[in-house]
């Protein structure tokens, strides 16, 4: 062995498949091996996965052949590994979120002498009793606390999920390091605040574009109605439903106020997010410490706007962001409050959401994981 730590990532996907989990273990990955001398190998544990480098796939991935334990360990053996670095969310590795054969192959590795992390990006569905994920929540717990069982070592990326891991361990265990950020993009240059109507952003996905402009409908037209609206930039992934358009015009902005801005380069997104006022995002705060999204508009110093401000540890409401209550006496937000937050955003990623201190976090929980 040549004295370098290489750690195995147990991903869902990876690219050519554009999947939250395996971005997220790529860049960690790209960050240990420029600051940490870290080297990292891939197994994707989907039977179905093929690799396509020319879409980023890492050299040397290897794919499952089936979901057993059996597969499992013999495919992280062929990565030659030191550690396993488990990145786990319960339907990336079964439909129904219920990989009991993930808890299996877990054990198997401690057998082989492999010490392991989880990184739990989630912990666990749950639902109204008319839903299916109401009887299966105790199952999903269950899988969640044995795999912290078999772990040297674990943390997750948002305080709610960090209280909850935390209630998973033994008496006298402390496995737990967190929450720990996820990654959000490096901010370009941060642009003069126009002086007129507010320039506000909806960016991600279509899915989470819409649940904002539904959870911030209210204001929005609120604000519009004041005259304090301007532009309504959409940025992310393409949609083609018409739907976002339609919950704008119930809010009275009518199509020639509405900027597309689809399918972008990161240095282009960063030229969005350096140009907004304020991004309104729909996740409740609990959730914003692992969206990539909320974490690169931080880094821009733009300021944002989640759904409500409970369990939002590491970051604070009313310094680090903005929940609508704030706004229940304005007609509209101040600009001078807007910097006030923005800025401290940026300084709160500067100094503890920057993925170089993000990886170094990871490494060091993963290097005591063989102690």
């Amino acid at each position: 062995m040549s004295g370098v730590l290489r750690v195995c990532h147990v991903v869902p996907k990876l690219p050519p498949v554009r999947e939250g989990i395996g971005l997220y273990a790529m860049q960690l990955a790209e960050e240990w091996r420029k600051g940490e001398g870290i080297e990292s190998a891939f197994v994707v544990a989907d039977p179905q996965w093929r690799p396509d480098p020319a879409a980023g796939t890492p050299e040397g991935t290897v794919r499952l052949e089936e979901r057993t334990p059996g597969a499992l360990r013999r495919a992280v053996a062929q990565t030659k590994a030191d550690r396993v670095l488990l990145h786990y969310v319960g339907y990336g590795y079964d439909r129904e979120g219920l990989p009991f054969w993930l808890v299996r192959a877990a054990e198997g590795l401690g057998e082989a002498g492999l010490p392991l992390a989880v990184a739990y990006h989630e912990m666990w569905a749950t639902g109204p009793f008319w839903k299916k994920v109401f009887y299966t929540f105790p199952l999903q717990r269950e899988i969640a606390r044995r795999l912290l069982r078999h772990a040297a070592a674990a943390y997750t990326t948002v305080g709610y999920y960090d209280r909850l891991l935390r209630g998973l361990q033994r008496p006298g265990e402390e496995k737990v390091s967190g929450p720990i950020s996820g990654f959000g993009l490096r901010p370009g240059e941060r642009k003069a605040p126009d002086t007129g109507a507010l320039r506000l952003l909806f960016y991600g996905l279509p899915s989470t574009r819409l649940l904002a402009l539904r959870a911030q409908r209210r204001l929005l037209a609120r604000w519009n109605g004041a005259g304090g609206v301007g532009t309504v930039v959409l940025a992310g992934r393409a949609a083609e439903d018409g739907a976002e358009v339609g919950e704008l015009a119930r809010c009275g902005i009518g199509p020639e106020r509405i900027e597309r801005r689809f399918d972008l380069s990161e240095e282009a997104i960063r030229e969005v997010l350096a140009g907004a006022d304020l991004y309104l995002t729909g996740y409740s705060s609990c959730l914003i410490g692992k969206s990539t999204t909320v974490l690169s508009a931080l880094a821009a110093g733009c300021p944002v706007l989640a759904a409500d401000g409970r369990e939002a540890a590491p970051l604070r409401v009313g310094v680090h962001f903005f929940v609508p209550d704030e706004f229940r006496g304005s007609a509209l937000p101040s600009r001078d409050r807007l910097a006030e937050v923005g800025e401290a955003g940026r300084q709160w990623w500067r100094t503890e959401g920057a993925p170089e201190r993000i990886a170094a976090r990871i490494a060091g929980l993963v290097r005591g994981a063989g102690r």
